[in-house]
């Protein structure tokens, strides 16, 4: 049941509100954009503009309310196959930073398809809005969440703490598409970058995919140099016999385990946390 409520309220919840509200959608000339030759609010428009408004009235308060409060930690994975040929995670993302997330997928959507009409400039300026607003909250929450004197909420707004960082580099990503979309719709986006001339049809997709291939490269270096200060910061913790979960005793450990549900290393806080 749970897993049900997670596919539709989350994973399709894009799919399912943009097809209800486009069934609500009406051109500038008051015909339905789904059919343009039916008036809009007019014979069978009526009808199922109705429906959908009703179906949107329970759907969104629902996945934005009620589905996130039924969110669960996953089991820690034991690591063999069974765990990663199933669909068992230990990322795991806090209830409020779900409801702010599905939240902001709805503004997109109403501001993208029923403000603007699906116009390239309204959806554009939208989109950047929404990814504005969600790099901004989730670079600053997890800033926050990573301070020594808050380490014991790292798990905010995601766990492990570099899902926080994927995910705010996933926002500034979707900034940067936006801002190069602008640029190309206006005709103010340059054709050649780096000594490389560009085709005017396709300049957005070969910017993007230039910046794609720069980012790649970045996350590579950053990827590797993390696993070797990880590594050595590793041995320099067994070399001097300090044990890695500091702060709780051996004896304690058994009753540790009992009431811990998630325990893992987080590499780029470089400290053990746990939930």
């Amino acid at each position: 049941m749970i897993k049900a409520m997670k596919i539709l309220c989350d994973i399709l919840f894009l799919v399912i509100c943009d097809k209800l509200i486009m069934l609500v959608c009406c051109s500038s000339d008051g015909k339905w954009r789904v059919d343009m030759d039916v008036t809009c609010w007019q014979g069978e428009h009526k009808y199922i503009a109705s429906m959908a408004l009703i179906a949107l009235s329970y759907y969104i308060p629902f996945s934005i309310m009620i589905a996130p409060m039924f969110a669960e930690f996953s089991p820690p994975l034991k690591g063999n196959c069974r765990d990663y040929l199933s669909l068992t995670s230990t990322v795991e993302l806090i209830k409020p930073y779900l409801s702010a997330v599905t939240l902001a997928k709805s503004c997109l959507l109403v501001g993208a398809q029923l403000i603007s009409q699906g116009e390239p400039l309204g959806v554009l300026l939208t989109q950047l809005i929404m990814c504005l607003i969600l790099f901004f909250s989730t670079a600053i929450w997890s800033w926050y969440s990573l301070s020594s004197s808050h380490f014991q909420n790292a798990i905010s707004p995601a766990f492990p703490y570099s899902i926080s960082i994927l995910k705010s580099i996933t926002f500034a990503a979707g900034i940067v598409g936006s801002v190069i979309e602008l640029l190309f719709v206006h005709q103010l986006l340059p054709y050649s970058i780096f000594g490389i001339h560009l085709s005017k049809e396709s300049a957005d997709l070969e910017f993007l995919m230039i910046f794609l291939a720069i980012a790649c490269i970045l996350a590579l270096i950053f990827y590797f140099s993390l696993k070797w200060i990880v590594k050595i910061d590793l041995q320099h913790g067994s070399s001097d016999g300090q044990p890695l979960l500091q702060g709780i005793e051996m004896q304690d450990s058994a009753a540790f385990a009992q009431v811990s549900q998630l325990v893992a290393f987080d590499p780029v806080s470089n400290h053990w946390f746990w939930t």
